[in-house]
């Protein structure tokens, strides 16, 4: 270890008779072992050589193409594009000051999103077709300051979860529209510390970031919550806390007013909720936790509470684990059965294989009791356990039961990345269990399926993406689905 008392060779010291005292040159051995305490022949600097290159040519203008050789990569560019932009080139426009010097005014207007039409053979079992479908995502973003922006989103091709498409079914073929003029979502998002502290021109003193209006929300990998709903939120960001070893965490609370799309009421404005949701970065892994109490609106005895705890870490250096566990309790019906009840176990696994970024073989496990529900979402629970178990959100791609009612099961796959992240492939087979006789259980029996996905980037703004699957069940007909579909993104 260096010892800090020596001499430091790049300070020069003066004398009192003001004359430079320079310190000893570090080339010049040392005196003897006696006098400093160093064996004699050891320099004293606490650096070791600078490495030499004179074996090596040296090109100066080769030296100046790692500034100068660069070239801007082809990226698709928001639809539209006002203001401060989306990483524009250049420099910054200057900030509006509007009597606050710590809240500017740094105005941007975006429109950006992507349109989605895919071509499909569908056989859920009942009925058996081809379907053209199609979607367009419109985002409007307004951002005002470096906080606080208004945000829209339009799907003017689709309305509650059905898209405008052509049927074909044998000879004849069915238009459907589903057009909608309505937002899907429209919400004011900032930081409340900055908004106040922008007033009194001051700087903010704490983080309290807040949404209002009709917003989406995701929590546990939108395995808990997954929704768009009218609510307001507020977070407690970036804490910590000695006593409990925790590094980071945030804590965020909200109260849904309305839109709650849940198969635990019949309407989607039968409800409301209020709960929070903590991230916590501790004990060499990850946790989420979140509670809601979803408040029946109709007076049939269908509140209940909404638990979710969820730890995520690496193990061995050789496997990403993730366990969650869902629990809902409370619900007491007037008449009629409970529609949240139950509990849900799922166990995520990737292997970290030799090729960690292009190779990622996965087995998700999951075991559902009674009928356990998320807070809120249009699709069901085991929405990301496999691509055997996802809907693509357009054309009714069938999938095994999502609901993980009193089912158990899994899916094991490898999800294969080319080199440059060109392309992507997913093989996949899955199976589901039942357990129990419940007449209501949404699987009638045992289902099994392979699945695979494809998908290529045509360029920088255009995808293409391929799905095919097979599914076998007991005691219902079989399932099959393919579809190709082409995305263009902007």
């Amino acid at each position: 270890m260096f010892p800090y008392g020596t001499i430091d060779p790049l300070r020069v010291a003066t004398r009192p008779d003001g004359d430079v005292q320079k310190p000893p040159s570090p080339t010049k051995s040392p005196a003897p072992r006696e006098e400093t305490g160093q064996p004699a022949g050891e320099s004293c600097s606490p650096f070791i050589p600078d490495p030499d290159y004179g074996h090596l040519p040296y090109d100066p203008e080769a030296a100046t193409w790692v500034y100068e050789g660069k070239l801007c990569n082809p990226t698709q560019r928001p639809l539209v594009e006002w203001g401060r932009g989306l990483y524009l080139p250049g420099e910054l426009p200057p900030a509006i000051n509007l009597g606050s010097d710590t809240n500017l005014i740094m105005p941007s207007f975006l429109v950006f999103g992507d349109f989605r039409t895919a071509a499909a053979y569908v056989d859920n079992g009942n009925r058996e077709l081809g379907v053209w479908a199609n979607r367009l995502n419109l985002d409007f973003d307004l951002r005002l300051t470096g906080t606080e922006r208004l945000h829209a989103f339009w799907g003017p091709l689709d309305k509650a979860n059905r898209f405008t498409r052509v049927e074909f079914d044998g000879d004849r073929f069915d238009l459907r529209e589903e057009f909608d003029k309505d937002f899907d979502t429209l919400f004011f998002e900032g930081d409340l510390g900055y908004i106040m502290a922008g007033f009194d021109n001051r700087f903010p003193a704490i983080d309290l970031p807040f949404v209002i209006g009709k917003y989406p929300m995701l929590y546990q990998n939108g395995i808990w919550f997954f929704d768009a709903v009218e609510a307001v939120s507020v977070t407690i960001p970036a804490k910590n806390s000695r006593i409990l070893d925790w590094s980071n965490y945030d804590l965020t609370f909200f109260a849904i007013l309305e839109d709650i799309d849940s198969p635990a009421f019949a309407s989607d404005n039968d409800a409301r909720g209020y709960g929070m949701a903590a991230f916590i970065e501790a004990y060499n892994g990850y946790i989420e936790a979140g509670y809601a109490f979803l408040d029946d609106q109709t007076g049939q005895g269908l509140s209940y509470h909404n638990l979710a705890l969820s730890y995520t870490r690496r193990y061995w250096h050789r496997v990403s684990n993730s366990i969650r566990v869902i629990v809902n309790a409370g619900q007491d019906p007037v008449a009629g059965p409970q529609t949240a009840d139950g509990q849900l176990l799922l166990v995520e696994n990737a292997l970290i294989s030799s090729n960690p970024n292009f190779v990622v073989p996965y087995l998700n496990l999951f075991a559902g009791f009674g009928r356990p529900q998320a807070v809120a979402s249009p699709f069901g629970l085991l929405l990301n356990t496999g691509i055997n178990f996802e809907s693509d959100g357009l054309t009714g791609y069938p999938t095994l039961d999502p609901t993980a009612n009193d089912t158990w099961g899994g899916a094991l796959g490898v999800n294969l990345l080319g080199a440059g992240f060109t392309n992507q492939l997913i093989l996949e087979a899955a199976m589901l269990q039942t357990r129990g006789n419940d007449p209501n259980r949404n699987a009638k029996g045992d289902q099994y399926a392979l699945g695979m996905r494809y998908q290529i980037p045509i360029n920088w703004a255009w995808l293409v993406r391929m799905d095919a699957m097979y599914g076998w069940r007991d005691d219902e007909a079989d399932l099959a689905g393919a579809r190709m579909e082409l995305r263009w993104k902007f």
